[in-house]
C-alpha cells in the first residue's frame, strides 16, 4: 500500500507536457492580463521619453607630402582632452573610419545644440591642423630661408665693395681726364705760339734774302734761320702728336667711364644665380602636394523616435515570463494544499 502511494507521488512529480499546456490554457486570461500590463507599461515608458536628435559629420584629416598632419587616434585624444571634457559631456562619439577619416556623432534633445558642438569640434580641428601644416612647411623651408638670408647679406656686402671700388676707379678716371683736359689747351697754345714764331722767322728770311750781304752773313751763323724754322715745325709736329694722343686718351677714358657706370658685379651675379636656385627650391616646397583638413560630409541630423520596437518586445516577453512564473507557482501551491487536505 505504501509502495503504491510512493509510486503515485513520483508520477505526479514527473513533467507532463499535456498538463502544462492545459494549465496555460486554463490560465490564459491571467497570462494575457499580466503580459498586457507589462507591455502597456513599456509603451507608457516610451511615450514619456523625449525625442532625441543625432547629428553626424565626417572629417578628413589633411596631409603634407606623403604624411598625415595628424593620425585619427591622436586627434581623438586631443579632442577628448582639450575640448570634449571641457564641454562637460560624454555624448560625443568619435570613430576612425579610415586612415584619414573621422566620424563625429553627437546626440541630444536639441538639433541646434548638436550643430553648435560639432561645428566647434570641426573648427578646432581645422585651426589645429592649419598650424600643424604651417609648422611642417616652415620646418621644410627653414634651412633654405636661412641660406637665402645669408645670401642677401653677402649680396649687400659685395654690392657695397663693388660700388666703393667703382667709385675709386671713377674718381681716378676723372682726375686723369681733368689732367688731360688741362694739358690739351697748353699744347694748343704752344702750337699756336710756334706757328706765330715760324711766321715771323719766314718774314725775316724773306727780308734777309732781299739783302744778299746780310743773308750771306746770317747763313754763315749756326743754326741758320732755315734750321730754326725747321726745328720749330718739328716741335709743332711733336706737340700735335702729343695733343692727338691726349685727345685719344680722353675719348677712351670718357668711354670707359660711361661703360663703368653700367658694369655688372660678376661676384654678385654668381651669388644671385645661387639665390634664384634656392628660391626655386623654396617655391617647390611651398607648392608641394598638400591639403588642409576639411569637412567632407555633413553635418546631418536625424531624429531618434522614442517608440522603440525593442522596448515593446522586451515588455511583452518580460510580461509573459512573469505571468508563466505566477501561473506555475499558483499551481504548485494549489497541489501542496491538496496534499495537506
Amino acid at each position: 500500500m505504501g509502495a503504491n502511494f510512493n509510486h503515485l507521488d513520483n508520477s505526479e512529480d514527473e513533467f507532463d507536457l499535456k498538463k502544462v499546456i492545459m494549465l496555460v490554457l486554463k490560465s490564459k486570461f491571467l497570462i494575457l492580463t499580466i503580459t498586457s500590463f507589462f507591455t502597456l507599461t513599456a509603451f507608457i515608458y516610451m511615450s514619456q521619453k523625449e525625442t532625441l536628435y543625432q547629428t553626424s559629420a565626417i572629417f578628413e584629416i589633411g596631409f603634407y607630402g606623403e604624411e598625415l598632419l595628424e593620425t585619427p587616434p591622436s586627434l581623438i585624444q586631443n579632442l577628448n582632452v582639450n575640448l570634449i571634457y571641457k564641454e562637460g559631456t560624454d555624448k560625443f562619439h568619435l570613430t576612425k573610419l579610415e586612415d584619414r577619416l573621422l566620424e563625429i556623432k553627437y546626440t541630444s534633445k536639441s538639433e541646434d545644440t548638436n550643430l553648435n558642438l560639432i561645428s566647434k569640434i570641426i573648427e578646432y580641428s581645422k585651426n589645429r591642423h592649419a598650424k600643424l601644416l604651417e609648422k611642417a612647411i616652415l620646418e621644410s623651408s627653414k634651412a633654405i630661408l636661412s641660406e637665402l638670408e645669408n645670401i642677401e647679406i653677402s649680396i649687400e656686402y659685395q654690392e657695397r665693395l663693388f660700388l666703393e671700388s667703382e667709385e675709386l676707379k671713377r674718381n681716378k678716371f676723372l682726375l686723369e681726364i681733368n689732367k688731360l683736359d688741362n694739358e690739351a689747351p697748353y699744347l694748343k697754345s704752344k702750337i699756336a705760339l710756334l706757328g706765330e714764331i715760324i711766321s715771323e722767322e719766314n718774314e725775316n728770311l724773306i727780308l734777309l734774302k732781299s739783302k744778299p750781304d746780310l743773308y750771306v752773313q746770317r747763313a754763315a751763323q749756326s743754326p741758320t734761320l732755315n734750321q730754326i724754322i725747321f726745328s720749330y715745325k718739328d716741335k709743332i709736329l711733336d706737340y700735335k702728336k702729343q695733343l692727338s694722343k691726349i685727345e685719344n686718351d680722353l675719348d677712351i677714358l670718357k668711354e670707359y667711364l660711361l661703360e663703368s657706370s653700367n658694369l655688372e658685379n660678376l661676384d654678385t651675379f654668381e651669388i644671385n644665380s645661387q639665390k634664384i636656385i634656392l628660391e626655386s627650391q623654396l617655391d617647390k616646397i611651398l607648392t608641394e602636394n598638400y591639403n588642409n583638413s576639411q569637412l567632407i560630409s555633413g553635418p546631418k541630423t536625424s531624429e531618434i523616435s522614442p517608440y522603440n520596437l525593442k522596448i515593446l518586445i522586451l515588455g511583452l516577453l518580460f510580461g509573459l515570463f512573469i505571468s508563466f512564473i505566477i501561473v506555475f507557482f499558483k499551481d504548485y501551491f494549489n497541489k501542496i494544499e491538496l496534499k495537506i487536505i
